[in-house]
């Protein structure tokens, strides 16, 4: 293990593991922040005025500059119309309807998702795949939420 390569100071770390950077997303990113070296990630944040049209406190994925003390994002700007309408809009809205969801604990609206579905041929077809969904053992605590 990587703690008994450690305490035995016999054991050569560069040896025993590659001294390759790692390819984890998250190590330039903690990095960055540690040794305050200014770094351009794609990471998701706060859009915070990044992309127009979107509100501010829906989570985005967009270049930013990284360092110590800051995370800055690039200003998108307006993307096209079409991709708001047809991508960006729906997949936004139906975040928000989970969110108010669980918020509201509103079992009725996981339904309706789940009815508005293009896949869903009819509202009882709907209820029976949640029903199954919050039966099974491993969605006790989605029971417990959605009453």
């Amino acid at each position: 293990s990587m703690m008994t390569a450690y305490e035995n100071k016999e054991i050569s770390l560069a040896r025993e593991f590659s001294m390759l950077p790692s390819s984890e997303a998250i190590v330039p990113f903690i990095d960055s922040v540690v040794n305050d070296k200014k770094l351009r990630l794609i990471l998701n944040v706060p859009n915070n005025g990044a992309i127009e049209g979107i509100p501010d406190d829906v989570v985005v994925e967009v270049p930013v500059i990284v360092g110590r003390n800051f995370i800055e994002r690039e200003k998108i700007g307006r993307l096209p119309g079409r991709l708001m309408v047809h991508i960006i809009a729906p997949r936004w809205w139906r975040m928000e309807n989970i969110l108010q969801a669980f918020r509201d604990r509103d079992k009725m609206s996981l339904l309706l998702m789940i009815a508005e579905d293009h896949r869903t041929k009819s509202f009882e077809q709907a209820k029976n795949l949640l029903e199954e969904l919050m039966s099974q053992d491993w969605n006790k605590d989605l029971r417990e939420h959605y009453k």
